[in-house]
């Protein structure tokens, strides 16, 4: 809840002790969960490179007792580092792998997550038309979860995307309608996101 409420030091705080909790008890699962979530609030930060520590780690982990599903999450995670910093195919083949991962054990939450990724992965790599067919398998997803918090980020990156098409009145209201959203559930875009969303609509 802090996460999302943009209270990373809060987020971290908890986290950490819940981590030495797990450890004592030698909770290997809950563990990986909780290096993955410490990994999402670094990324949150802005330090992608402890980020991918965590991420790497929580993913040793989760292998070595072979929960496929939360194999799938951490391959996830990778891919958003790789994506934030620019590595575009690194993500996309991190995010195929999540995708036939999240297939495998039958989770359509996560198959509509990785669609809104590889959408990211394919407009950095200049496919447009690729990317769309991601995020409108994505948001069809969503809708049919309501799924308010991920919705906020697929605006976003549809936004972004028209941006980079020179389609400047739907980025601005795209982005704006995320604002909005993102106000009414109380989850502020975390600094690092709103730095790229800045840069990328610069011209816009």
């Amino acid at each position: 809840v802090a996460a999302q409420r943009g209270d990373y030091a809060k987020a971290l705080e908890n986290y950490e002790e819940s981590l030495a909790i797990r450890v004592r008890l030698g909770d290997k699962a809950s563990m990986g969960g909780l290096l993955s979530n410490l990994g999402i609030v670094a990324e949150y930060r802005g330090d992608f490179d402890a980020s991918r520590r965590f991420h790497e780690r929580a993913l040793a982990l989760r292998t070595e007792i072979g929960d496929r599903w939360a194999i799938a999450v951490s391959e996830n995670n990778l891919g958003m580092i790789e994506l934030l910093q620019k590595r575009f195919e690194e993500a996309r083949d991190r995010f195929r792998r999540t995708m036939l991962l999240a297939r495998e054990v039958g989770d359509p939450w996560m198959a509509a997550l990785v669609h809104n990724n590889l959408g990211n992965a394919t407009r950095g790599l200049g496919d447009y038309d690729a990317a769309r067919v991601h995020y409108r398998d994505s948001l069809r997803a969503y809708r049919d979860y309501d799924d308010k918090w991920a919705l906020a980020f697929l605006l976003e990156d549809i936004g972004v995307l028209a941006a980079l098409s020179g389609d400047a009145p739907p980025a601005l209201e795209l982005i704006g309608a995320a604002d909005a959203l993102r106000e009414s559930i109380g989850a502020p875009r975390a600094p690092s996101l709103d730095e790229d969303i800045e840069r990328q609509l610069a011209a816009t």
